[in-house]
């Protein structure tokens, strides 16, 4: 009989130095092959630790552990993998799973067969009475949700099993049914099985317990010789005296008898000898011998002479499919999350669309004038034209101009409301009721006319009183200058058709500045064509981050991320399949994205389109990166949302989205040209407004871009995984 777990020397700690936090320090345990060995102790003892570095899921500080012949992680050792069945204390299954497709996980990870797999869920439902089929884990109660991880555990069939704290919350009856399977397991399979448990008593049925208390393991025995050696007839009083004495630093009496004494020797020196592994029993204890010859091999390294199948830890299709049927089964069951995964692209596009870019509407704009009251105006302007050329002296005949520019104002811009007297048209703008007021002088039209007839012989006077008066409220820029420009606009018109009328030259209206038409773009493109671009790769990678970012986080909470690594699954396959189940819902946003944009609201793009789709689908693959990194580096859901809408809003400030780069300070301008989205939102400014293609250095630096950032992100995620462990 050898061992199947040695531990010599064994010490964990967490942080370093005076605060350093010890777990268990020189801790040696040893479990045989085809026994059943209970660790007992209090919760915060070291028991979940200790078994955390058997399975490979944590790595010790000093000393060394031996499983299965060899170091846990080690090549050929099969630990982490399908040489052992773990079941930690959380229940560590996703509650999307179902009790049927929990157990075919971790069957298929074990690389066994659909009918095998079948086979065993029939067997274990009936030993485990695990709750239907198809019922939700989280649907399950406490007890059922342990029944079904122990039977991930056996589905199997392991040399090893390692079960923490499996019989809590069970029936009696189904507690001793399990514990008969297990010593069944043990003498037909030649199982190994290391059991944690509250239950003390339990245990009696164990080969050897170890009582484990403040990181020491203060005795290691069968149970019957630990009750004859302390005289007492329950393992809870041996337990009881053991832990009275380490708290008074009382030696155990007990345990310096002679004879205990020889068969410690005898246990240490074939532990330490060169003779090869043995079962030898001293007064009813059993004791694993461990040859010299064996340990000095594994201490270099290379894996011993291997009694079992080697398993590799390379790319394996049945773990990749297992993967895959329980990434698209999250994604699948979890419908909330799934309909809004589709329907927030629809919400944000249409948002945008109908919310941004075109102008403001129904402003409230103060009239004060001089001339005439607005009945008046209506009256008069219905029934006599307010120019009108005289064609004997050529002259132009003017009449009441300020209610013909007032006429000429759009009222959908602006909606005007007519005062008696300045003083009142500026206290509504002060009182927030309008955004500004207009005041044509007693003597406009009078004073225009010399304007224009009078040429440099002009009076002040009659050029001020030929002015159109306007104060605005600037507190909102942006309504303040769209009025400003539209009331350029208005008055232009007014003036060109004025001119028309009088047989003028309208481009005496003109300012000597003429703008050509626009080399790229339109003169009367909309806002929202400058900020589309920006649009559509910052919502694509901000919906790839928020779809990606919560994945790993999940499992981690879940428990199922490390008792997959147990199970022999890589990180890479763990992320590779995550990144497979991801990018198909990334690549339905994305065509959500751009059929509402392009199809249904005609946006243009004047490029090379395969381009364009490129580079946005670059930048939503990024933002799954992105969302796997925060995911691997963030504990908790909100701290990843949290990391998530936050880094994303301060990217947008500086993307030039809201304000152009040339507007920031060069320093910063630098700091936003190195953020994962900024170059890349003007490279496709330049395919879909310009129509450059990739002749043009512009365009593809947005591609350089994305790929350093994918760099980026792998490098540095990989890096986090390995230093996790």
């Amino acid at each position: 009989m050898d061992a199947a777990v040695i531990f010599r020397n064994a010490t964990k700690f967490y942080g370093s130095g005076d605060k350093a936090n010890m777990v268990f320090q020189n801790l040696n345990m040893t479990v045989l092959r085809g026994t059943i060995y209970g660790l007992l102790g209090a919760s915060g003892c070291g028991k979940t630790t200790l078994l955390s570095c058997l399975v490979g899921v944590k790595e010790l500080n000093s000393g060394e552990c031996w499983v299965l012949g060899g170091r846990p992680g080690s090549p050929g050792s099969g630990v982490p993998g399908p040489r052992i069945g773990y079941m930690p204390q959380d229940i560590s299954l996703i509650s999307e799973f179902t009790v049927r497709s929990a157990v075919f996980y971790f069957g298929r990870i074990y690389n066994l067969k659909e009918e095998k797999i079948e086979e065993r869920f029939t067997f274990l439902s009936k030993l485990l009475d695990l709750p239907p089929a198809n019922r939700f884990m989280k649907d399950c109660s406490g007890g059922q949700q342990r029944r079904v991880s122990f039977a991930c555990a056996l589905v199997h069939e392991p040399e090893l099993l390692i079960l923490d704290e499996p019989t809590v919350g069970l029936d009696p009856v189904l507690r001793d049914n399990i514990w008969n399977h297990l010593v069944e397991l043990t003498k037909t399979q030649n199982t190994a099985v290391i059991i944690t448990t509250h239950y003390i008593e339990e245990t009696k049925q164990a080969h050897s317990i170890g009582l484990m208390r403040g990181g020491t393991l203060m005795a290691e025995e069968s149970p019957d010789n630990l009750m004859e050696l302390f005289g007492v007839e329950s393992l809870e009083d041996a337990f009881l005296i053991l832990s009275q004495r380490q708290t008074r630093g009382e030696p155990v009496p007990e345990f310096q008898n002679e004879e205990y004494q020889a068969k410690k020797r005898l246990r240490d020196s074939l532990y330490s000898s060169s003779n090869s592994v043995a079962d030898t029993r001293v007064s009813g204890s059993t004791f694993a011998l461990v040859s010299n010859e064996n340990i000095t091999e594994n201490r270099t390294n290379n894996p011993p002479t291997a009694k079992k199948k080697k398993y590799k830890q390379y790319y394996n299709s049945k773990r990749l499919k297992a993967l895959l049927i329980k990434n698209f089964e999250q994604i699948g069951r979890n419908h909330s999350g799934l309909l809004w995964t589709f329907l927030f692209p629809i919400i944000e596009m249409f948002a945008f669309f109908w919310g941004v870019g075109t102008d403001p509407e129904s402003l409230r704009l103060g009239i004060v004038n001089g001339e005439s009251t607005w009945d008046n105006c209506l009256n008069y302007t219905a029934s006599y034209p307010t120019a009108k050329y005289i064609s004997d002296d050529q002259s132009c005949e003017l009449t009441l101009l300020s209610c013909r520019f007032l006429q000429s104002l759009n009222t959908t811009i602006a909606s005007k409301v007519f005062y008696d007297d300045i003083e009142s048209a500026r206290h509504d703008v002060e009182s927030g009721k309008n955004v500004g007021y207009m005041y044509f002088a007693p003597n406009f039209t009078e004073a225009s006319l010399a304007r224009q007839n009078d040429g440099r012989l002009v009076e002040d006077y009659d050029l001020d009183f030929s002015e159109l008066q306007i104060w605005l409220d600037m507190s909102n820029r942006q309504i303040g200058e769209v009025l400003k420009w539209n009331l350029y606009g208005y008055y232009y018109d007014f003036m060109h058709d004025l001119l028309t009328e009088c047989n003028e030259n309208p481009k005496l209206a003109n300012i000597p500045i003429n703008f050509e038409p626009p080399i790229y773009g339109k003169a009367n493109d909309e806002y929202l064509v400058f900020m589309f671009p920006a649009v559509i790769i910052t919502l694509t990678y901000f919906m790839s981050t928020s779809v990606t970012s919560a994945t790993i986080v999940v499992d981690r909470l879940e428990g199922v991320w490390d008792r997959s690594l147990v199970a022999g699954i890589s990180h890479g396959e763990i992320l590779f399949t995550h990144f497979v189940s991801q990018l198909v819902l990334v690549i339905m946003q994305i065509i959500e994205l751009l059929f509402i944009s392009m199809v249904i609201f005609d946006m243009k793009c004047n490029g090379q389109f395969w381009l364009a789709l490129i580079l946005i689908f670059t930048q939503g693959f990024n933002g799954m990166l992105n969302g796997f990194f925060v995911s691997i580096t963030c504990t908790t859901i909100t701290l990843a949302n949290l990391v998530t809408t936050g880094s994303f809003f301060m990217m947008i400030l500086m993307c030039g989205l809201i304000w152009p780069l040339e507007g920031m300070p060069s320093g910063l301008r630098w700091i936003s040209l190195c953020l994962p989205f900024t170059v890349p939102i003007i490279s496709l400014r330049d395919i879909l407004t310009r129509g450059w293609s990739l002749k043009y250095f512009e365009v593809v630096l947005g591609f350089i871009v994305s790929s350093i950032w994918t760099i980026v992100y792998v490098v540095v995620s990989l890096f986090i995984l390995k230093r996790k462990g």
